[in-house]
């Protein structure tokens, strides 16, 4: 019985951990998020970024930039990362914090 509780926490806190969201503070109200990554980059969106956007700034944001850094060449696909395991990049997004309402959303994306 501990192991079956043991395994799923483990794995809870290696995707915490994965997800981790720095924060900068730019300006009063302007901040720079940065979120690690150890995959090829699909989008410069991120659930865990938005989540902390909204942190740093309840009333709402506006984002001013999203990037992805790399001192090398992109990955391209999951397999290259496995060959290589060099597919780290930054992501990160500087917000402005302004009043703007929370998109709705659902499993299918804003409605």
């Amino acid at each position: 019985m501990r192991v079956a509780l043991i395994i799923p926490l483990f794995l809870l806190s290696l995707l915490t951990a994965c997800s981790s969201v720095s924060v900068e503070k730019i300006s009063k109200k302007s901040f720079k998020l940065t979120q690690n990554y150890n995959e090829p980059p699909n989008s410069l969106s991120s659930s865990a970024m938005e989540k902390k956007a909204w942190e740093v700034c309840p009333e709402g944001y506006f984002p001013d930039t999203k990037q992805a850094f790399k001192t090398a060449e992109f990955g391209n696909n999951y397999a290259e990362c496995v060959d290589k395991a060099n597919c780290d990049y930054v992501l990160e997004w500087q917000v402005t914090c302004s009043k703007r309402p929370k998109e709705k959303s659902s499993i299918f994306g804003n409605i």
